[in-house]
C-alpha cells in the first residue's frame, strides 16, 4: 500500500514491469530457494527490468545473488548497504 499511496503501479510478479523490489525476508532454505529462483528469473527478463533486492537475505548473501543475473542494486539493513 505504500507504494500505491505514491503513485506507483504495483503488479504481480508475472506481469511484465521496468521495475522489480524483491524483498527476500527469508527464514528457511526453502524461502532462499525460492527468492534466488525469483531473482533469477527476473535477471533473464527480455525486457531487461530493473531488479532491486533487498532484505536480510540480500544483505547476507550480496555475493551469491550478484551471481544470479545482472540486478542493478543490493540493499539490506545496516552499515554498507546500498540504499534506493
Amino acid at each position: 500500500e505504500a507504494f500505491r499511496s505514491e503513485g506507483f503501479a504495483v503488479h504481480s510478479i508475472e506481469s511484465e514491469a521496468p521495475l522489480y523490489i524483491v524483498n527476500t525476508c527469508t527464514v528457511t532454505s526453502k524461502s532462499e530457494q525460492k527468492a534466488r529462483r525469483i531473482i533469477r528469473g527476473l535477471a533473464r527478463a527480455e525486457t531487461e527490468p530493473l531488479v532491486v533486492v533487498t532484505g536480510c537475505y540480500a544483505q547476507l548473501e550480496a555475493d551469491g545473488i550478484a551471481g544470479l543475473g545482472e540486478y542493478r542494486r543490493r540493499s539490506g539493513q545496516g552499515s554498507g548497504a546500498n540504499r534506493v
